[in-house]
């Protein structure tokens, strides 16, 4: 399931549930931990986003905790102002089967999305994915700019 716009994005809370009700792909929890991962409306947020839905999957590689998934962006990706490296992750998610939880981190390097890295806390990663939930790490919905761009400005 590749996004394919910004208006495609961001699911309303009554369809999240929804598709928390259900078993998901590997890509389909992808897609939910970026739309919660990119939300806020910063101009850097609104720029992350732009290159999330332009980007192709280039590899995912599971490693029995966890998963890397690499992005290809478009040459014409326009990168954040001043193209920082940064790492992100507060965004978590109980799954069925994880008994201590699952974190996110997505990697940005020189401006541009990289790599979202999904891992439980030594746990071997469910075949099935089920989410119980999924929340930002403070258990508040994000708004305006996230402390770790405010000083990227």
């Amino acid at each position: 399931m590749e996004p394919q716009g910004l208006e495609q994005l961001m699911l309303s809370n009554e369809n999240k549930m929804n598709t928390l009700q259900k078993y998901l792909s590997l890509c389909e929890l992808e897609h939910l931990i970026m739309m919660m991962l990119l939300d806020g409306d910063s101009e850097q947020m609104s720029c992350l986003r732009s290159q999330y839905v332009n980007a192709s999957v280039k590899s995912r590689k599971t490693t029995g905790v966890g998963f890397f998934t690499l992005y290809e962006l478009p040459g014409n990706a326009r990168p954040l102002i001043d193209k920082p490296s940064f790492s992100y992750g507060d965004v978590i998610a109980h799954l069925d089967g994880i008994f201590h939880g699952t974190g996110f981190v997505l990697h940005v390097r020189e401006g541009l999305i990289s790599m979202l890295e999904g891992y439980t806390y030594d746990e071997v990663w469910p075949s099935y994915i089920k989410v119980k939930s999924i929340s930002y790490t403070d258990g508040t919905e994000r708004r305006g700019i996230p402390v770790f761009l405010q000083n990227k400005r």
